[in-house]
């Protein structure tokens, strides 16, 4: 019971932070020199859409239609997919952020690119190596 409890509320809060982060990315979208000063909707729906084709398979997708689900609200919404679809979201702000993506073109060219290196190995792993590999040089630094 605690166990199915705790995932439970994992997913749950997962939800809220990946919801929370399209809100930001969306407010980020609208802010895109391109699109200022437009109704973005259809833009916010398309990049969800296409965020969305890279985290669920095509059949899963299809089977979520078919049954008229919100893949989001599905069992396919576990954990890890809502864990890759906030580091998704959240990497898109960051490029946003530093210029890296600078309209919505270059949005549905960075999720096509980048996500799908990201798919081979999880951006997360880089930061941990990464992380790791500066804790050694300081290690190294400060015994040498």
């Amino acid at each position: 019971m605690y166990r199915w409890y705790f995932i439970n509320e994992k997913i749950l809060t997962k939800r809220d932070d990946g919801g929370d982060d399209f809100k930001e990315l969306n407010f980020h979208l609208d802010n895109l020199p391109d699109r200022q000063g437009k109704n973005n909707k259809g833009m916010f729906i398309q990049v969800a859409m296409r965020l969305r084709s890279k985290i669920f398979k095509p059949e899963q997708i299809k089977e979520c239609k078919d049954r008229n689900i919100n893949i989001w609200n599905s069992e396919y919404a576990n954990v890890v997919t809502l864990s890759k679809r906030e580091e998704y979201e959240k990497l898109l702000i960051k490029l946003i952020e530093m210029n890296f993506v600078n309209s919505y073109e270059d949005v549905k060219s960075a999720i096509d690119k980048l996500i799908n290196n990201l798919n081979t190995v999880s951006w997360s792993y880089y930061t941990k190596f990464f992380n790791f590999f500066l804790f050694l040089i300081l290690l190294i630094i400060l015994f040498h």
